[in-house]
């Protein structure tokens, strides 16, 4: 864990130098470049102290950091980049904590999808600061492909909570119930200290993560439509 640190450390050093160059080459805006910089790093350092489980799960961000570039190439617009790439980010902790990890991972780790979304914020913030922006598109944001998926995703998620589908602890579970979503037995605490590192963290509850991720959207949704390009 000490060395995972100490290797994140000294890539954000390094990202964060490779910024501030990009910023005096391009210094339109520069209040705004900075100022989101500072936003998605603070909320990166809050993530990384208090919600990671172990130091090695950065690499997610350092991950769907490099997937945004492909989704934001074809999407060109940062909510769409990030809202289509979600499902993905779901059936990778999904898959996880049923298949790959069944024994260890007692949960669907809905806090490494809030850490992938923020090192796909990072990217775009570092491609905006090279000037490279949003397109700017005339269609009103609720009739927006972004926005009618992302509302699809609340909803089917919703539905299957209601109904039964989908539980949110073993507890909670019934008998045709598919996908339980926590199978911790201190449920209802949310630090926790791991077993073998001994850290102190804190486990989001689905709704909590799931309103944060929302807010994250929201947010995207504005800066396509204050920064984009004309």
């Amino acid at each position: 864990n000490t060395f995972i640190s100490s290797l994140s450390f000294l890539a954000l050093v390094v990202l964060l130098s490779i910024f501030i160059i990009q910023m005096k080459k391009h210094q339109e805006i520069l209040g705004i470049k900075l100022a989101l910089l500072f936003g998605i790093v603070s909320i990166l350092m809050i993530h990384y102290v208090y919600l990671l489980e172990m130091n090695i799960e950065i690499v997610h961000a350092f991950a769907y950091g490099g997937l945004i570039f492909l989704f934001f190439a074809f999407f060109k617009r940062w909510a769409a980049a990030v809202i289509f790439s979600i499902p993905i980010m779901l059936i990778d902790e999904w898959n996880q904590y049923i298949n790959l990890y069944p024994t260890y991972v007692e949960y669907w780790e809905l806090n490494d999808v809030v850490l992938d979304i923020l090192g796909e914020i990072f990217v775009l913030i570092f491609l905006f600061s090279m000037n490279i922006k949003s397109n700017n598109s005339k269609v009103k944001w609720f009739k927006k492909s972004e926005f009618i998926f992302g509302l699809s995703l609340i909803c089917f998620f919703s539905i299957l909570t209601l109904t039964g589908i989908f539980a949110i602890h073993q507890s909670q579970a019934r008998d045709y119930t598919q996908f339980v979503m926590s199978r911790l037995q201190n449920y209802n605490v949310s630090w926790h200290v791991h077993g073998l590192t001994k850290k102190v963290y804190y486990i989001m509850n689905p709704k909590e993560a799931m309103g944060i991720i929302v807010v994250f959207c929201i947010t995207l949704f504005y800066l396509d439509s204050t920064l984009a390009k004309e």
